[in-house]
């Protein structure tokens, strides 16, 4: 937070989430979402304690326990339990997508996200930013979940590394290529919108950039 004030940041990003490098493999979760996000609401009023003014502090959904913008009622506790005037959430859209496993296009993945922004309602409007991307990983998660593969290192470094790769297969970042994308951006209206997309060099990043870019008639 220092370091945000000292450089200007108009605001930060939180995950709240929990997830063990097993848990990636297994999707047998330790934790619900629930408490997730109470240890969370702990950590970071403890984070923020004394601090009255600075950037805003944002929370981002992801797909594993925690917040994952599919239930109001727990968006809502833990918007309320933050103890910090400039809050809000960083929607990111292929993690929200990643939470549905039967979405097959990504105009069936605009439509579940539009089903999740009516179903907060008035809690939409703490929305504040958006990662855009898609991700339309569900074959391939019912596939690879369920077990831990074999053989399982015992180093954890070593499980470090299969966790990571596992969860660049699940999330991929890929550009919004449908015109779908333009609604949801269009409703949202967030402050700060970045192309989160991945690349494995700055030419490729363009070329996404450029892509999602077109899809939303920008």
């Amino acid at each position: 937070l220092d370091r945000a004030l000292a450089w200007g940041a108009e605001y930060v990003v939180f995950h709240v989430s929990d997830v063990s490098v097993q848990e990636g493999y297994t999707y047998r979760w330790l934790h619900s979402h629930r408490e997730v996000i109470d240890a969370a609401v702990e950590a970071i009023n403890t984070l923020l304690e004394g601090q009255v003014a600075g950037p805003a502090f944002l929370v981002e959904n992801q797909w594993w326990p925690g917040f994952t913008f599919t239930e109001p009622d727990l968006t809502a506790r833990l918007l309320e339990g933050i103890r910090y005037p400039n809050k809000g959430i960083l929607l990111d859209t292929g993690h929200l997508m990643n939470a549905d496993l039967d979405l097959e296009t990504q105009e069936e993945g605009a439509a579940y996200i539009h089903r999740m922004l009516d179903r907060h309602g008035p809690l939409c409007r703490s929305i504040r930013g958006m990662h855009l991307h898609q991700s339309l990983s569900g074959a391939y998660t019912k596939t690879h979940t369920g077990a831990l593969p074999e053989p399982w290192p015992e180093d954890y470094l070593e499980q470090y590394a299969l966790a990571y790769d596992q969860v660049l297969q699940i999330d991929t970042h890929r550009p919004w290529t449908s015109p779908a994308v333009r609604s949801l951006v269009e409703r949202v209206e967030p402050e700060w919108l970045v192309h989160e997309l991945s690349a494995g060099t700055r030419g490729e990043r363009d070329r996404a950039v450029a892509l999602q870019n077109q899809a939303l008639g920008w």
